[in-house]
This record gives C-alpha cells, sequence and structure tokens, in this order.
C-alpha cells in the first residue's frame, strides 16, 4: 500500500513540474523540495522509480528556467543519495553487526518508529559470542509502534522512546499495576499482551535478542561464562555468577529473573524441563504472576526429577529478593509499605523485616501465612534461605562434611545441614554466619514448623495431642512438652535433643523470653545473650519486687525442666563437662539413649561428690544447681517424685519456695513414707553443709555474717560454725539466734547434719551403730 502510495506521488509531482516550467523561481523551488520530502523515506523498492523520476525532472526543468533546472537537479541528487544509502544499510543487515555500526542502526529504526514508520531496514546482532547471531525485532529490539500494540503505546507509553525494549518494559510495569489489588483503571488490551508474552519469551531464548542484555553482561560472559557447558545458556551462567557480575549487569539479569518469576516460560531452562508437567497438571493455570511455578511445587512429587530440580533451582535464585517471590510480594505489599517502607530491596533485607514484624496487631493475615510458609520451606532446605548459605559456605564446608551426609541435589536431604550448623554453633568461625543460625535456631523454636527434624518425629504425637493448638509462640512445642509422658519413642527423643539445644540462650526459649520482656529490658539490659546468660540474670533477680507473676513461673518452668537431666542446664554442663568423664561415669540409668533424661541421678551424683571436685567453675554451677534444689523442692526432682503424695498430704497450702515445703516436710518427718523421709534427710544434709543452702538461716543472719564471718569461705558448714562461735560476742537478732538455736538443734538430733562429724566420725559411726545392731539382737 505504501508502495503504490509513493508511485502516484512521483507521477502527481512529475505532472506538477511540467505545469511549474512556464511559472516563478520561487514556486518551481518550493515543489521540488516536495519531491525530495516524498521519496527520502521509500527505500529500496523505489530505487528504480526514484530514479527514473529524478531523470524526468531533469528533463522537464531544462525547459524551464535555468534556477528551476539547478533545482530540480538539487532534488534529484539527493533522491539518488538517499536511495543509495538505505541499500547500503541493506546490505550490512544480512551481516551481524556490533559496536558503534550497531547503535546507530538501532538508533535510525528507533527513529523511523518514534514517527510510526516502518524500520529503515533489518538488524542482526551478535554481541555475545557464545549464542548464535539473532535479528533484532524491528529492527531496534522493542515491540512495533505500528502493530498491535499501537493504541497501548498511544495510551501507557507516549512519553517512552522506542528501541531496546523500552516500550516492552512501560507495558510491562502497567500490567503488574493492573495486578495489584483495587485497581480500576483501563488494562492493556489482551492482543497486546500477547503480543508482549511473544517479545519476550524469543527475547528469552537468546541473550543476543535482548540488546540491552546482551551489551550489558557481554564482558562478563567472556570472564565467567567464555565455555558453556552443552545446553547451558549464557543467561543461566550468568545467574549463577551474578555476585561476582558488575553492576549494570546484574540489574539486567534481575530484570529477566522478574520477568521469569511471573511467567515460567521466561525461563528457557524451565520451561524446557516443565513444559509437559505444566500441560499436564497446570494445564488450565494463567501463566502470568507465577501461577504455574504455585500449581507445579503443589504437585512437586508428580513432576519429573528434570523439572524438580530446574523448579527448585530458580525458587534459590528467587529467594534474594522480595520482588521475585511473585506470590509473596502481591500479598504483602501493603505491609512492606506500612513496616519495612525505608528497607531497600536485594539480599532478602525485606523478607527479613517483615518476618521481625509478623506478629504485630496490624500485620496482615495473608502476608503472614504466605511469609511463615517461605519459612517453613526454607528451613527444610538451607539452599533457600539465601543469607544462610551465601555467610556459612565455607562452615558448611568445615563443619559439615556433604559427603557425610549423603546431600542430594533435591531438597529433602538438606535439612541435615542446618541441623549440623546448630549442633556446631560455639564453633562457626564467620561471625554473620553464627548470628544466621541463632536467628534460624530461633524460628525453629518459635513454631515446631520451623523445626523439620521435631516437626517430622512428632506429626503423630502433634496430631493425637496438639490438634487443636494454633502454631507459633512454641505453643505446640509447649504442648508436647506438657504431654511428655505419653509421647512416642522417637518424639520424646528428638524433642528432648530440641530442648538441649534451646537451654542455650534466651532467644530459643520463646515462652519465657516473651513473658520477661520487661525484667530482661530492667535486669539484663547489658547482659550478653547465649550461653545461659540472660536466663541465668533473670534467675538471679527471681526475688526481685517488680518481677512480673508470670515471668517468675517460665523461670520456676525453666529451672525445673533444667534439673531433669544436666544436659538442660547449659552452664553446668560446659562447667562440668569433663569432670563428669571422672566421677560420675555410668550413672544414667540410660546410657544407650542419650536422648532421654537421667532424671536427675547425674545431677545428684555432681552434688553428693562436690567436695571432691577441684574444677572451681564446675563447683560453682554445682552449689547453684543446689541452691535451687534447697530453695524448691521442685528442683531436686528426685526428692518432688518420692514425695508427691507426703506434699499432697501435709504440706498443700505452703507455697513453694523459700525452702518451705523442705521445712513442712522436716515437720512432718516421722510421718513421711520411707522414701520421702529418706529424700527429706538427704536434701537436710545438703543444705546443712553451707550456709547458703540454708535459706532461712541466711536470710536471718545476713547482718551478723556480714559483721563477724565476711571473710570465711562457705562450705563445710565453715559460715555456720563462725556465728555459732561468736553467739556470745556479738548482738545477735532475735530471728538470727532462733534460727541457729533450731539448725544447731537438727544437727544433736542426727548427726548427718553435723558436717565435721559425717566427714570425720562416719567409720566410728557405721562400726558403733554395727555393734548396737548385733547387741540387740542377743538381748
Amino acid at each position: 500500500m505504501r508502495l503504490k502510495c509513493g508511485r502516484l506521488l512521483l507521477l502527481l509531482c512529475l505532472l506538477c513540474i511540467h505545469h511549474a516550467a512556464a511559472q516563478a523561481k520561487a514556486g518551481s523551488s518550493g515543489i521540488v523540495d516536495t519531491i525530495a520530502e516524498s521519496t527520502q523515506d521509500f527505500g529500496d523498492e523505489l530505487s528504480d522509480a526514484a530514479t527514473t523520476a529524478a531523470k524526468t525532472v531533469k528533463s522537464a526543468a531544462s525547459k524551464a528556467s535555468g534556477t528551476v533546472a539547478n533545482a530540480t537537479s538539487f532534488a534529484a541528487e539527493s533522491i539518488t543519495n538517499k536511495t543509495t544509502t538505505a541499500n547500503a544499510a541493506s546490505a550490512k543487515s544480512a551481516e551481524a553487526l556490533e559496536g558503534e555500526e550497531l547503535d546507530a542502526a538501532v538508533r535510525e529504526n528507533a527513529d523511523a518508529q518514534a514517527y510510526k514508520e516502518d524500520p529503515s531496514f533489518k538488524v542482526v546482532a551478535q554481541v555475545v559470542d557464545q549464542e548464535p547471531a539473532a535479528e533484532l525485532a524491528n529492527g531496534d529490539a522493542d515491540l512495533s509502534t505500528t502493530g498491535v500494540c499501537e493504541d497501548d503505546i498511544d495510551q501507557y507509553c507516549l512519553d517512552v522512546m522506542p528501541g531496546l525494549g523500552r516500550l516492552a518494559i512501560c507495558l510491562s510495569d502497567q500490567i503488574k499495576e493492573q495486578g495489584k489489588e483495587g485497581y480500576s483503571g483501563t488494562k492493556v488490551s489482551q492482543t497486546c499482551s500477547q503480543e508482549l508474552d511473544k517479545f519476550r519469551r524469543d527475547q528469552s531464548g537468546n541473550i543476543n535478542l535482548d540488546l540491552p542484555l546482551a551489551q550489558a553482561c557481554s564482558d562478563d560472559v567472556q570472564t565467567l561464562c567464555s565455555r558453556l557447558a552443552e545446553g547451558e545458556s549464557s543467561l543461566s551462567c550468568l545467574r549463577e555468577h551474578k555476585d561476582q557480575v558488575s553492576g549494570e549487569c546484574s540489574s539486567e539479569i534481575f530484570r529477566r529473573q522478574e520477568n521469569a518469576a511471573d511467567d515460567f516460560r521466561l525461563d528457557k531452562e524451565l520451561y524446557t524441563a516443565c513444559q509437559a508437567d505444566a500441560q499436564s497438571l497446570c494445564r488450565d493455570i494463567d501463566p502470568h504472576a507465577g501461577k504455574v511455578q504455585e500449581c507445579l511445587t503443589s504437585n512437586r512429587f508428580s513432576l519429573s526429577y528434570d523439572c524438580q530440580a530446574e523448579l527448585f533451582r530458580q525458587e534459590q535464585e528467587d529467594s534474594e529478593d522480595l520482588r521475585l517471590s511473585i506470590r509473596l510480594f502481591h500479598k504483602c505489599l501493603n505491609d512492606k509499605i506500612q513496616f519495612c517502607g525505608d528497607v531497600p530491596p536485594g539480599n532478602a533485607r525485606a523478607k527479613e523485616c517483615l518476618e521481625q514484624h509478623r506478629d504485630e496487631a496490624n500485620f496482615s493475615t495473608g502476608c503472614k501465612e504466605e511469609l511463615e510458609t517461605m519459612i517453613q520451606a526454607r528451613s527444610a532446605d538451607f539452599r533457600l534461605d539465601s543469607q544462610l548459605k551465601r555467610q556459612c559456605t565455607k562452615d558448611i564446608e568445615n563443619l559439615c562434611q556433604p559427603e557425610k551426609y549423603e546431600v542430594a541435589d533435591l531438597p529433602d536431604d538438606h535439612a541435615i545441614v542446618i541441623a549440623c550448623l546448630q549442633d556446631y554453633r560455639d564453633e562457626i568461625e564467620n561471625p554473620s554466619c553464627k548470628a544466621r543460625v541463632t536467628k534460624v535456631k530461633e524460628l525453629a523454636a518459635s513454631d515446631i514448623r520451623f523445626d523439620i527434624p521435631l516437626a517430622e518425629a512428632c506429626y503423630d504425637d502433634r496430631r493425637q495431642f496438639c490438634s487443636g493448638v494454633p502454631p507459633g509462640s512454641a505453643r505446640v512445642i509447649r504442648c508436647l512438652q506438657d504431654s511428655r509422658q505419653d509421647l512416642s519413642a522417637q518424639c520424646s527423643a528428638q524433642l528432648f535433643d530440641e530442648e538441649v539445644d534451646m537451654a542455650e540462650s534466651i532467644d530459643f526459649q520463646i515462652p519465657m523470653k516473651t513473658a520477661c520482656r520487661r525484667e530482661i529490658s530492667s535486669f539484663c539490659k547489658d547482659v550478653p545473650h547465649g550461653h545461659a546468660r540472660v536466663i541465668r540474670c533473670l534467675q538471679d533477680n527471681l526475688k526481685a519486687d517488680n518481677f512480673t507473676q508470670s515471668c517468675k513461673a517460665e523461670v520456676q518452668r525453666y529451672e525445673q525442666t533444667a534439673s531433669t537431666d544436666y544436659r538442660l542446664n547449659y552452664r553446668l554442663t560446659q562447667a562440668c563437662g569433663e569432670v563428669l568423664k571422672e566421677v560420675c561415669v555410668n550413672v544414667c540409668p540410660d546410657e544407650e539413649n542419650m536422648d532421654k533424661a537421667c532424671g536427675g541421678t547425674v545431677l545428684r551424683c555432681l552434688a553428693d561428690k562436690i567436695d571432691d571436685i577441684n574444677d572451681d567453675s564446675c563447683k560453682k554451677e554445682l552449689l547453684y544447681f543446689q541452691k535451687m534444689e534447697v530453695r524448691d523442692f521442685r528442683n531436686d526432682v528426685i526428692l518432688a517424685e518420692a514425695c508427691r503424695q507426703d506434699v499432697d498430704h501435709y504440706c498443700a497450702s505452703v507455697k513453694p519456695g523459700d525452702g518451705k515445703v523442705h521445712q513442712c516436710l522436716v515437720d512432718h518427718q516421722d510421718s513421711l513414707t520411707v522414701a520421702c523421709r529418706a529424700e527429706t534427710n538427704h536434701l537436710s544434709i545438703t543444705a546443712a553443709s553451707n550456709v547458703e543452702l540454708s535459706p532461712s538461716l541466711g536470710k536471718a543472719c545476713a547482718s551478723e555474717r556480714q559483721a563477724h564471718c565476711k571473710g570465711v569461705t562457705p562450705g563445710k558448714a565453715r559460715v555456720f560454725n563462725c556465728l555459732l562461735a561468736n553467739a556470745d560476742k556479738m548482738n545477735m537478732s532475735a530471728s538470727c539466734n532462733s534460727n541457729l538455736k533450731a539448725t544447731q538443734g537438727s544437727r544433736l538430733r542426727n548427726w548427718r547434719l553435723d558436717y565435721g562429724v559425717r566427714k570425720q566420725c562416719k567409720a566410728d559411726v557405721s562400726k558403733v551403730m554395727s555393734s548396737q545392731v548385733l547387741l540387740q539382737s542377743v538381748l
């Protein structure tokens, strides 16, 4: 059509020139200019016609004045020059262009497109030698301004210069805007959307078709991807080395990743591997907004091996940036604006911020659920945790020995790597890695879904005992702890193993950390987390006046749990680990299964042999444990079990704490069951050896001790003997005097409560007692 119009125009011009020969010079000059302008865009097809027209013009002009002849001669020369240029460009388009020549050709076609004119010539580019040369769409690597998207471009991209995919990006941005919740404006036409899809799919097959990407990354391809494996594309290689490429290249790679996250067909490797699976499992699914990937993921175990691998590969790559997690991005867009508006994208920063705010009151349910689904998937495979993967690579190699764990290529085998890092947390060298592993452990302690080994081991137990308990805030884990006696052996063992890890930090004691938030801020704000330091700080301040009841209850619960097994007492385990190998070997009743609690037997062994232990740090921790026992009878698990019925019968109205229940049992000693009487005596003997283990005496005589026995080292009843020796020399309070007399009376009634007699006269007492028994039997 364009050709026909051009030829008619030339004929019309010829008639005009014949008429102009009889007119003035000025008029003829204007007509010739019109001829030149009308023919300069006709290209190769009008070459012959333009030449003929020029000859005719010269012939006609010779009959007119000299000026008109000169003007028409100039017009003919212009037409011929333009035609020659077009022919030369057309010849060049058959060969691959590069450098400035390529840029000039693309600019010329883009200029033509800006005026809604067809491209002047075809352009073939091969910026990256590792992939085939490719003919650029519309000669400028962009959508056509005169094709099916013409109206949409006029409506949404009027101020966008064509070329280098700028129009495609503009329309893609408009389609993204349309996808936002509550959007009510006009939309890109269906036919244009389809054309855009085709344009992007074509680009995904060859890096040379995506000129901005090819030009930005050409040097990086030469450096990092000069030798591609069979079937490997330049882009897939660049994605693997994304941390090493230039900033401009990285930005272009991200653009392609955004497109591929939206439409799986734009990821060449994923589409190739999953096309058949998508056709059979996700036939009617809209390919946009990541919906096909979501469908494939939900059918993961029905996919071919290659499809599973490629799908997981894209999941790994997308884990770096919220914008690449399409479903999460849309679900959390408003929350991102509200809670994390100042957080820059990339390096999973926005995801991390959203995680930290997910329990706040105004956080949307949809975003929270999507985040927790992401965390759960990440907990099953460290490779989906971009921060942990990046920060812990060397530590994983050094500590976790992948060959030992038989790590496979698919995600199901990789939860063990996270468990390994947690087990060897103190040996991790990279501080950033250690911080990340601590964060992962904190998440696992807060929600059983994020603790894959525990979730799998306790799957049936959770359904049986905790089916109505919502996840989060360690509620399910607490439920399992409360149902410990009824749990399966597998669940019970795994739960104990997790509790041992949780004993190391307040950050893993979620209920305690939540209940004691104010106390931690008031009493322990400068105490470093980890190594149970904050937990010990809370224990030390347990009797403070402004300690809330909820916090006190959680600390007491922790102490009772820690008293069931030395491994649940982190500080004692660290201090006495080597001592245990010497003084309490084979004491645990179930040595073959170290995932079970020892019922306090090892702690009892250590406490009984405290005088034989030379390690000061171990003795210090043992003394602290003994204080816990005498302060609250529930922390002596052997006594608590033996005296359960006696406490209910004789001391039901006595509130635990400050040794009150123990004193109640002493007061009813003659009425106690045999087992309870023996355990009560054992605790009394322990308390008699150190004034710090006698809460009532220590409190009553605090000022007297400070005045007369300040330099006396506690232990072996030294402080009590000092107070007793100075009783006549000091102005003793009635309370202290009463406690001293009561303690001395107990020692006189029971020789075992006198530390000196018990240690120095034990053999003689045994000999005398044996003689008396023998004499009574004779009589």
